[in-house]
């Protein structure tokens, strides 16, 4: 049953660059486009993602719709990927459901294929239930940023891609700080607790944003591994190639100091829970710049943690 795996998170953390080492890999067929998007629908929040209607002429009603299928088959087409046209004319032209779903990653050659929709860090229990029904096999990857980090990248992001967020108004930048929409984002281990209510602990498998620059064919290995297919040995420069890319600029030095008092807790707790790079953001924290440390795993395994408490998720909705 498709899909054989799903990519939940976080935003800012690597998941693009993840999706480009599969679509690489000769066992892996990933769908064209990169997030589905199907299962954070019904959160009851605004998650930053625009809402799909699920019936297709309700779609159709919309102009942004058709005109939107029209050019991704047209695109796709002009370079010969006949497959990527007609794989858009079932993403476009069909109701959605949950069939429809796994429709999305069957193949001809039967290679493994999954979804890297990293939204779905944000599943409530009903939503986490709902992907649990239609893929109660697949394994689950999470990858994990330094949440000090991950807050300053999805602010130049938004800034750059999204919104005319001022990254000068220190008051601005504070209030999209603590926004439930950038905020539970980084809250880890909630994410861990809702979906260990319904995913075995060996299913999941946690990966660091950190490891892409230090030891990606490592990171790779363990993905792969975990995902049951063959390593391989991608190219360097896939392995080094920026996606998303966000210029680079350091916070104003106040909401630098700001995000580092907001998460101590957080990266206290993570370095506990995770060990591995968590254990370097906690030193980045108390002044040590990562000399002199030795490399840790590029990933960690949710069925070797000891310190993660018993599943008691906080209410999302």
């Amino acid at each position: 049953m498709k899909p054989d795996f799903i990519v939940i998170g976080t935003q800012k953390a690597g998941t693009t660059w993840l999706y480009e080492q599969l679509n690489n890999h000769p066992e892996v067929m990933m769908p064209p486009q990169k997030e589905i998007h199907y299962f954070d629908r019904s959160l009851g929040w605004d998650t930053g993602y625009p809402s799909i209607p699920h019936q297709v002429r309700v779609r159709m009603k919309e102009k942004r719709w058709l005109r939107m299928v029209i050019i991704k088959f047209i695109h796709e087409a002009r370079r010969g990927r006949l497959g990527n046209a007609f794989w858009y004319t079932k993403w476009h032209l069909r109701n959605h459901s949950d069939a429809w779903y796994r429709s999305l990653f069957k193949n001809r050659q039967n290679l493994v294929s999954g979804d890297i929709s990293p939204e779905y860090v944000l599943l409530d229990e009903k939503s986490c239930a709902h992907m649990h029904s239609i893929a109660s096999h697949a394994k689950i990857v999470l990858l994990l940023r330094n949440p000090i980090d991950r807050a300053w990248s999805m602010m130049k992001y938004e800034n750059h891609y999204i919104t005319v967020l001022d990254l000068e108004d220190t008051e601005a930048l504070k209030a999209f700080a603590d926004s439930r929409y950038q905020d539970a984002r980084s809250d880890y281990e909630t994410t861990l607790s809702v979906y260990l209510k319904f995913f075995k602990p060996k299913q999941i498998l946690i990966g660091f944003y950190d490891a892409i620059s230090e030891q990606p064919q490592s990171l790779m290995d363990a993905v792969t591994d975990h995902l049951g297919i063959s390593r391989h040995s991608f190219r360097n420069r896939d392995l080094d190639k920026r996606v998303n890319y966000t210029p680079a600029l350091s916070p104003p030095s106040e909401i630098q100091e700001y995000l580092k008092e907001k998460y101590r807790p957080r990266i206290t707790r993570h370095s506990e829970l995770f060990g591995s790079y968590a254990n370097h953001w906690l030193a980045q924290l108390d002044g040590n710049t990562g000399e002199n440390q030795d490399i840790p795993p590029a990933t960690v395994r949710v069925d070797a943690l000891e310190n993660l408490r018993s599943p008691n998720p906080q209410e999302r909705i």
